[in-house]
């Protein structure tokens, strides 16, 4: 029996110029070798040395760091690009990033073989089953396979399957219920002499729609073992879709292994939505967070922001910057947005936590609330003492009364559905909203009413010093539907700080009891020294960043996204005022900057998400389409992002956007909606 490429090469016509011509549609970009590098021949083999799965001083296994150099490769990034990227992903590896990309290479090369491989079986498969006719309408669309370049291997062997597939592929269609035969079994259709149409039959070869029986020959057998085995192949493949393993974002091996552990810790896949990586993290808090979300299943996002808003309410109304003549202090306000109560938002609060009541018992005691009906209360549980006077009826004289009041003017609120907040503001015989936004600004809370109590003294209240922290939890829908009124306007909305989360793993046993004495402590005199301090400043460096950043940040997003993040310069300010503080110095510098405008970043993608449904990538991936009106993936990747990002990343925010109603597919082509 001759072979697969000998069959193909009778039937197929000498045109390698149009096979050369699609194997540079289908191949990756050519990898530049540069004077330091030595191209691999097809005459000199090189065996690389095993690399086995020894993490970096970053935690990555040498495995990890290759499947990055893979997807960095297969983006037609050259070995030198390919190695400046590993040496900015992960630390300490210049001595051993030659050795990883070549191993990067052998295994591209290894899989191409096995696409090879695999090609050559469904086209052996696709031609066996072809009859005489059949066979005569594709010889002319056959190309040839090469024998050297693999590349143009796959994409001869990738045109010829779907020639021989279509020629398999009738117009009629399968009726949903059959009225001839067995219903239960394979359908295959079949040509048969003298006919035009397709005629469709079952395993005994009894047309489905007459009842005759046509003639079984042994293509028409093989068409139907074909069927049968590939109806069981995607049986199996549900059935290993519905294994453990397939849930994460972990091969086989890797689960079982996990699986093994005391404290097994399943990965999850990444999301949809604003994209986060630990690097955001930023010094004492940042590893603190590392640390609590190991074996935490909340997204470390949610985690990091909300200690942050926790510490700013602990450290109290001392510390302060000036924008013109407003003081800004420690306080902050977070919004912790997930799809569902499987985002596990409060799981994430409940690990800080166990840091938090040790640093400042007091504060986790006295200063955490929940469950506000009105502005009034909220002004009421910290409210100011007053000196009243009183008439005194027996002696006919006026008397000077106390009304005493809330020493500590520190009130965390926490909610963990944050729409009630939402709910209380957006009440017309409210006053809340206006106390929740004067409260972040540090202004004079009040609240004015008529009347007077059981013992004669007024029912209005004020506090002049506020200290209002907020932290909450709700879903895209609930905030959506609860924010009030106006509140892109009013800017009631752009006081929080929007984190969107999700469940990032599994953790079934949960984790290990930790020790947190040494973060107690070193948090017990950083919360010391904050309280020390007032006027925070800034370096000459940060300085000039922060000049040359404004305008900027004073250009936020569009629509209402834009609205609810408008004050992005205030948020960046205070973050980095509290990595400064954490820091244990009244100086603001360049790196506070920076990594508060990281975390800022995620919280505006946060909101772009949350109130846009889509992310800045994939709103720029909208408008571009838009101003081309259309454009294919290739042209996505290609032209937009010139081969810089990834190609998984570009396709999970096109098919997103094609779900979300953005973009819509006609044939390759993405059109905007």
């Amino acid at each position: 029996m001759s072979t697969l490429q000998e069959q193909i090469n009778q039937v197929a016509p000498p045109i390698a110029e149009s096979l050369h011509a699609l194997s540079q549609m289908i191949a990756p970009a050519p990898i530049a070798v540069t004077p330091e590098e030595t191209p691999v021949t097809d005459t000199a083999v090189t065996v690389q040395p095993e690399v086995t799965a020894q993490p970096d001083e970053a935690g990555a296994t040498d495995e990890e760091i290759i499947g990055t150099a893979v997807s960095h490769l297969k983006d037609g990034k050259s070995d030198a690009e390919t190695k400046a990227a590993l040496s900015d992903e992960y630390e300490d590896i210049e001595h051993d990033a030659d050795q990883l990309i070549s191993t990067a290479h052998a295994q591209i090369d290894s899989d191409k073989k096995d696409k090879v491989s695999a090609l050559e079986t469904s086209n052996q498969e696709l031609l066996d089953g072809l009859n005489e006719d059949e066979l005569t309408s594709v010889e002319a669309l056959l190309v040839p396979i090469p024998n050297d370049n693999l590349d143009e291997q796959i994409a001869a062997l990738e045109h010829n399957d779907r020639i021989l597939r279509e020629a398999m592929t009738v117009p009629s269609e399968q009726p949903e219920k059959p009225k001839f035969g067995k219903f239960d079994g394979p359908i295959v259709s079949t040509f048969v002499k003298g006919r035009m149409n397709a005629v469709w039959v079952d395993v005994d070869g009894v047309s489905i729609h007459t009842g005759e029986q046509v003639q079984m020959t042994p293509g028409l057998r093989d068409k139907i073992d074909r069927e049968r085995k590939y109806r069981g192949d995607e049986w199996l493949a549900k059935e290993r879709r519905d294994q453990a393993h397939e849930t994460y974002a972990m091969t086989k091996e890797e689960f079982d292994q996990e699986a093994q552990k005391e404290f097994p810790v399943f990965v999850l896949p990444k999301q949809p939505g604003p994209q986060w990586n630990d690097s955001i993290m930023y010094g004492p808090a940042g590893d603190l967070i590392r640390k609590a979300s190991q074996h935490c299943e909340s997204h470390p996002a949610g985690m990091l922001v909300d200690f942050l808003v926790s510490f700013g309410s602990i450290v109290g109304r001392g510390p302060y910057f000036n924008i013109g003549s407003t003081k800004h202090y420690t306080n902050e306000f977070m919004a912790r947005v997930g799809d569902s109560s499987r985002s596990r938002k409060g799981t994430g609060r409940d690990a800080i936590d166990e840091v938090l009541k040790l640093v400042d018992p007091e504060w986790y005691s006295n200063s955490i609330e929940s469950g506000f009906g009105s502005g009034e209360a909220i002004i009421n549980r910290i409210r100011d003492s007053v000196v009243e006077s009183k008439l005194n009826h027996k002696t006919r004289k006026f008397e000077n009364t106390t009304i005493p009041g809330i020493a500590d003017k520190r009130l965390c609120i926490r909610e963990g559905e944050l729409a009630s907040i939402f709910v209380l503001a957006g009440k017309a015989d409210s006053r809340a909203d206006i106390v929740i936004r004067d409260g972040w600004d540090g202004k004079t809370l009040r609240n004015v009413v008529k009347g007077k109590s059981k013992d004669g003294f007024s029912n209005s209240a004020k506090c002049e010093q506020p200290h209002l922290s907020i932290s909450g939890d709700t879903t895209i829908h609930e905030l959506r539907m609860k924010m009030p009124d106006g509140a892109d306007e009013n800017g009631f909305g752009n006081r929080f700080l929007y984190v969107y989360v999700y469940r990032v793993k599994h953790c079934p046993q949960g984790g290990p009891e930790l020790d947190w004495s040494n973060e107690i402590s070193q948090f017990h005199e950083i919360v010391k020294f904050a309280r020390t301090v007032r006027l925070v400043s800034m370096t000459q460096s940060a300085r000039n960043w922060w000049n040359q950043q404004y305008t900027k940040l004073e250009d936020g997003p569009d629509g209402l996204a834009g609205k609810m993040t408008a004050r992005a310069a205030a948020h960046i300010r205070r973050i980095a005022m509290l990595y400064a503080l954490i820091d244990r110095t009244d100086v603001v510098t360049l790196e506070h900057f920076q990594y508060a405008k990281k975390l800022w970043d995620y919280c505006e993608e946060s909101a772009l998400f949350i109130f846009g449904g889509v992310t800045r990538e994939q709103l720029r991936i909208v408008n571009w389409i838009g101003q081309r009106r259309g454009a294919t993936y290739r042209q996505v990747r290609d032209d937009l992002y010139q081969r810089h990002r990834n190609a998984g990343q570009i396709k999970t925010d096109l098919d997103a956007l094609v779900k979300q109603d953005k973009l819509v597919l006609n044939g390759e082509i993405y059109l905007k909606t």
